[in-house]
């Protein structure tokens, strides 16, 4: 941990340094104004010349600038983040196992911002990360796969990077025994890598990634994990089907996505979290069923276009009816009206047109 503090201290210093004399008074008599003077600027100049900064550069069009302080300022932070990179990156490639996870972490607080999460690809970050994120250690596996997520999260730069070294296709390779905590960090890496970038969704789907999903929705004991990959394929469903600016890539992905979520038995899944227990008499489970319909309600909506032939299905229809009866605002003494009433008339709409998308839609084809 010293070498981060070393550099957050140094930075710091930097910084409260720099501010000093940027905002310095005038010793010229009868002015209170505070500015450069020509001498600082050009000292400050020539510190700040050589520093790295990928956004924009210093322009000299004079002393009293203030966009020049607030570049500055931007290039220094650069440097000593980019500092305190490198220096994790070095410690990681000498620390011990119980060392690693706290560094990781330190590393993921870093590469959330865009620029160092690309020099953090371009210093080699890509090959020294993989290895943790297919380490037996699931602890370290989790957090490597934490780094990589922050790194990706809208960067579309390093999740080229990340499609382009088909780093999906090897951490899908092997997980075999992998616990609950790496399924969840895995999950997030996904999302990450394919939020709004289609490149990285056809890589996906091509590579059919739709069936780890699946596998999850269809097998696993836990609704968390269940629910988090449901809701990745809705929101790519809201990305892919939105019907705008539809080109070749854009119609292929289309393909891609409707085949593949029907080649499953996705649709059929999300619809079970529809079930409604009457022997429930306690609250938070209430609050906790409210939570999934509306994760599973969302999730309708963006994919009854792929799911239509399911979501019309009677089983279906009952539930929704059923969970209308239970959310209606107007029903009084029940254990659905503790809820908040906001809350229950929001989810209550929702759920009445999703049954009109299903029920009368259905009726018209007939």
């Amino acid at each position: 941990m010293k070498f981060f503090i070393e550099a957050i201290v140094f930075s710091t210093l930097f910084l409260v340094a720099s501010s000093q004399v940027l905002v310095k008074p005038s010793q010229d008599k009868g002015s209170n104004s505070s500015h450069l003077s020509s001498g600082i600027y050009k000292s400050i100049y020539a510190k700040a010349k050589n520093i790295s900064h990928s956004k924009g550069h210093i322009i000299n069009v004079g002393g009293k600038d203030p966009e020049y302080r607030r570049s500055l300022i931007k290039k220094i932070e650069f440097k000593t983040h980019s500092m305190a990179l490198r220096k994790i990156l070095d410690t990681l490639k000498n620390c011990t196992d119980e060392e690693m996870v706290p560094i990781l972490e330190n590393l993921k607080l870093l590469v959330h911002e865009y620029d160092i999460a690309i020099n953090f690809m371009n210093v080699g970050g890509l090959e020294l990360i993989v290895p943790f994120a297919q380490m037996d250690n699931e602890d370290i596996a989790s957090a490597a796969l934490s780094v990589l997520s922050a790194a990706m999260q809208g960067n579309p730069v390093v999740q080229k990077l990340v499609a382009d070294n088909h780093v999906l296709d090897i951490l899908l390779e092997n997980l075999v025994d992998k616990n609950q905590k790496y399924f969840s960090s895995l999950l997030f890496t996904i999302s990450s890598y394919l939020r709004n970038m289609p490149e990285s969704q056809l890589h996906f789907f091509r590579d059919d990634g739709i069936f780890f999903l699946a596998l999850i929705i269809e097998s696993n004991d836990s609704h968390k994990l269940k629910l988090h990959s449901i809701s990745i394929l809705a929101d790519l469903a809201m990305e892919i089907m939105d019907g705008s600016n539809i080109n070749y890539q854009k119609m292929q992905l289309i393909k891609l996505f409707i085949t593949g979520v029907q080649s499953t038995n996705v649709c059929k899944e999300i619809t079970s979290f529809l079930n409604d227990n009457n022997n429930i008499t306690n609250l938070d489970v209430i609050q906790l069923q409210y939570l999934i319909h509306e994760k599973i309600i969302h999730a309708m909506h963006a994919l009854h276009k792929v799911c239509s032939r399911e979501f019309q299905s009677n089983r279906v229809k009952i539930a929704i009816e059923k969970l209308i009866k239970n959310y209606d605002p107007q029903v009084k003494n029940t254990l659905y009206s503790k809820l908040d009433d906001e809350l229950r008339t929001d989810i209550y709409l929702q759920l009445k047109n999703i049954y009109e998308k299903i029920v009368l839609k259905e009726k018209d084809e007939l």
